[in-house]
């Protein structure tokens, strides 16, 4: 018999060509996903904070706005305006809040000088879509109608996030509207 063995194949150890260019690709894959969801993370955070910097300076201004007016020997307002006559100890003769376009303004009445300042506006990144108002009324024995509590609602936006941010406040005394 003529028999010769049969030698077995040799490759070469280690990867090949075909090989190392499929891993280089898929290792591309997996990177550009990972970019991309940090980035969109980092997008998500940015736009977080500057919903978070609003809601933080409008709730400062509505709790400012129900102190004075919780302090207030007047007030009334109307559509997006409030107005506040402070007590009489004080130099402010007259506090008003109002929103015009898409800003939300300060006024004030010092010592006969009229100051305003524009407290959230489209230059802070912010939009203010309404400002109510709205007076929690009830009516005593005699028929005569006197608020007890008074109710704040910012309406902003940021960025393409809309939402309203509320405060309340009970007056010192029962006073009209």
């Amino acid at each position: 018999m003529n028999a010769s063995p049969r030698r077995p194949r040799h490759t070469a150890p280690g990867l090949g060509m075909v090989e190392l260019l499929l891993s280089l690709a898929i290792m591309a894959m997996l990177l550009t996903s990972v970019a991309a969801a940090f980035h969109a993370s980092l997008n998500t955070v940015d736009e977080n904070q500057k919903i978070a910097t609003v809601t933080h300076n409008a709730r400062i201004v509505l709790n400012r706005m129900m102190a004075e007016i919780r302090q207030a020997d007047e007030y009334g307002g109307g559509d997006h305006f409030v107005w506040i006559t402070p007590p009489t100890f004080g130099n402010v003769t007259r506090i008003e809040y109002e929103s015009v376009g898409d800003a939300l303004v300060y006024r004030r009445t010092v010592n006969g000088i009229d100051c305003e300042y524009t407290i959230l506006s489209p230059e802070d990144g912010v939009t203010i879509h309404a400002f109510d108002i709205t007076p929690l009324e009830r009516r005593d024995a005699h028929g005569v109608t006197y608020v007890t509590g008074v109710k704040a609602t910012l309406d902003v936006s940021v960025g393409g996030n809309r939402f309203a941010v509320t405060a309340g406040t009970n007056p010192r005394r029962n006073l009209t509207w």
